[in-house]
Order: C-alpha cells, then sequence, then structure tokens
C-alpha cells in the first residue's frame, strides 16, 4: 500500500536495476547539498493559523497565464523508458487526467511531438544550450510548431557535476534507448566509449561551457515563447533576469546533482523573492516530498514547486497509474496542510509565517 511518496520510492528501488535506481537517487561528489535538500525542510517551520473557514479549500493559481489546478507542475527529467517501457508517455497521460503542467526534458526518450501528440494539459519543453546553435533553434522550433507554452532554459549545467556513482557504474542508457529529441541531429546514442558515466561524457562534450547572458538575450530574439530559467541560486542572477524581462524563474541546485557545496533552494528562496518583489514568478525544485513542503515553499515567496525523481519512482512502480497516485499523494496532503495551518486559498498560504530554525527569527 502506497501512503506516501517514500513508499513509492523504496519499492521502485526494490524493482530497478541498482544502476537506473543510482542514476536517479545519486547526487554529486559527498553528496551534502542533496542531503541539504531534505535538511532545509526540517529547519523551516509554519505557524499556523486558527478560526478561519477551511471547509472549502481551493487549491488553484495562476501561473504565466497558465491556470493550475495545484501549485505544482512535473520537473524536467531525463531518460524515462529507463523505468518503464511506456517512458514519457505514460508520464504526460498520467499529467494530463490530473490537468498537471508537465515540462519535458530535451532528453526525453520519447519525441517531445510525440509526448505532445498525447497531451491535453499544457507543456513546457526544457532545453540545454549546445555548441551547435543549429541544435539549439531547431529544437526551439519544433518546441513551437508542436504547441508547447513556454521554454525553460537550464542554466546550471556547462559541464554535468560528478556524480560518482554513475562513474563507478560506468552507467549509460540501455542500447534500444536514445535521446529521441537528439536523433535528428546524429547525436541521439549517448553511449560514448570512455570509463566513467557514458552520460556525463556525452553531455560535456555537446553542452557549451561558454554560455553566458548573452545567448540568452539571442534566444529572445528567436522565440516568442515565455522563457523560464532554470538553476538560478543567487539574488543577483535573478536580478539580472528581472532587467532582461525573463518571464520567469526556477529557484534550483538540479537536484544536489550539480555543484556539491550550493545551499538548498529553499535556503534562498526567500531573499531571491524579496529580489523579484513579485514583478516575475518564482517556481523552485530540490526534495519535496511532503505536502507540507510545499506550503513551506509558498510561505517563503515561491509561486510553483515542481517535482522531479517522485515521478520516476512511481513511474517505475506502476507507470501511467503509478505516476497518477504520487501526484494525487501530493494533491491530499496539499489539501489537508492547508486545512491545518488555517488556510482555504494558495493566496492565503502565501501569507503564513515561518520559522527557519537556523536564524530564530520569522523569514
Amino acid at each position: 500500500m502506497y501512503i506516501n511518496i517514500f513508499d513509492y520510492e523504496q519499492l521502485a528501488r526494490k524493482g530497478l536495476n541498482s544502476k537506473i535506481a543510482d542514476y536517479i537517487s545519486a547526487g554529486a561528489c559527498n553528496e551534502l547539498t542533496l542531503q541539504r535538500n531534505v535538511d532545509a525542510f526540517s529547519q523551516c517551520y509554519i505557524i499556523p493559523r486558527v478560526l478561519n473557514d477551511v471547509s472549502q479549500i481551493n487549491t488553484k493559481t495562476t501561473l504565466i497565464n497558465q491556470n493550475l489546478n495545484l501549485p505544482l507542475m512535473i520537473a524536467p527529467t531525463a531518460f524515462h523508458r529507463i523505468v518503464h517501457p511506456d517512458g514519457e508517455l505514460a508520464v504526460v497521460r498520467a499529467a494530463a487526467s490530473k490537468n498537471i503542467n508537465m515540462i519535458v526534458s530535451t532528453m526525453s526518450t520519447t519525441s517531445l511531438e510525440e509526448i505532445a501528440l498525447n497531451a491535453n494539459s499544457h507543456l513546457w519543453f526544457q532545453l540545454y544550450i549546445y555548441k551547435d546553435r543549429e541544435i539549439v533553434i531547431d529544437l526551439i522550433h519544433r518546441a513551437e510548431q508542436a504547441g508547447y507554452n513556454a521554454l525553460v532554459i537550464t542554466v546550471d549545467v556547462p559541464i554535468m557535476g560528478k556524480r560518482e556513482k554513475d562513474i563507478r557504474n560506468q552507467f549509460t542508457l540501455p542500447p534500444n534507448l536514445s535521446a529521441k529529441n537528439l536523433e535528428p541531429y546524429g547525436i541521439g546514442q549517448t553511449n560514448i566509449r570512455t570509463r566513467g558515466s557514458k552520460i556525463k561524457n556525452y553531455t560535456d562534450l555537446l553542452f557549451d561551457k561558454a554560455v553566458s547572458w548573452h545567448d540568452i538575450a539571442w534566444i529572445k530574439t528567436i522565440t516568442k515563447l515565455p522563457i523560464i530559467l532554470k538553476g538560478i541560486m543567487h539574488r543577483e542572477d535573478a536580478k539580472h533576469a528581472l532587467d532582461m524581462q525573463i518571464d520567469a524563474l526556477v529557484i534550483s541546485n538540479h537536484g544536489g546533482r550539480q555543484f556539491d557545496g550550493a545551499p538548498s533552494a529553499m535556503d534562498v528562496v526567500h531573499e531571491i523573492a524579496e529580489t523579484i518583489n513579485k514583478k516575475i514568478p518564482i517556481l523552485i525544485d530540490g526534495g519535496f516530498r511532503r505536502g507540507t513542503d510545499i506550503l513551506k515553499a509558498l510561505a517563503l515567496g515561491a509561486d510553483c514547486v515542481l517535482i522531479g525523481r517522485p515521478i520516476l519512482w512511481g513511474l517505475a512502480c506502476a507507470g501511467q497509474k503509478g505516476v497518477e497516485n504520487v501526484l494525487e499523494i501530493y494533491r491530499n496532503e496539499v489539501i489537508e496542510a492547508m486545512a491545518l495551518s488555517g488556510c482555504a486559498t494558495i493566496e492565503e498560504v502565501k501569507k503564513l509565517d515561518v520559522i527557519k530554525l537556523e536564524n530564530n527569527k520569522n523569514a
């Protein structure tokens, strides 16, 4: 019986090949940032309100002119078919059944076009910036033509972090799978013939280490899609994005998989929210496993939470139904947390007071 997200992770690990389970769960180096993503929630407490009518809970919100049933979206994660043969199609169908938005990864094992054909909810497309700019241009145009509603540019991967479990496992995709979106450019196969993590060697070869703010400005000239930057952790970068008229930010340390030594997104969200001052939406990811985690992020200034690994655990356990159940667990826990904290709407959640134990004062 699946009572919470941790049950899904535990059972998924039992059924998956250990190298695949390691790939999903691993962080960089000593995994300090990975652990911090979890620890941050235990040091952050909401002060509940009482005697507010919570008989009718409304979890709806809006984000970039889109209506969301929950302040939650499915984060971009790669290679879904390594855990289930239906892969991204099962996830997008689950998202559609729950009216949850999904962000599709460049590194999906199903093409962005086929995923779009199976969606009846909004899709965003996540983009890495490649050395070959013609690939970047073509991916953007394909996303536009397929009906994607926004472009999420991942900005924290000039190189892939040192994920030591993958290096020891010499992790690579099974021979029947590929990065499907990249096949038209002859780079769909990730099996670089070197030792260590084949995925890291592949991405380090193709991703552009010289990418800068100038490239973001360039992308703005070739698309009319809203642009969201994923991987912002510093208030000055947030301010720069605001000055460039970026449409939204994702505060993220890439699930602890990149720079080991970064704080959690929860450690910096309030400071960045003060910098942004509600001028553009703030999304956040990293370690969200409970409905109360989501409320804490909203109370500190975020507008929406992205969920990554739990979607893969649910997919591994039971395909589309598993993802649906994971989304339902989050929904039920958010509703319960709202009622118990005295909030009937998301706007009321954003007004809650939060105590962070590091400094023992209201955030």
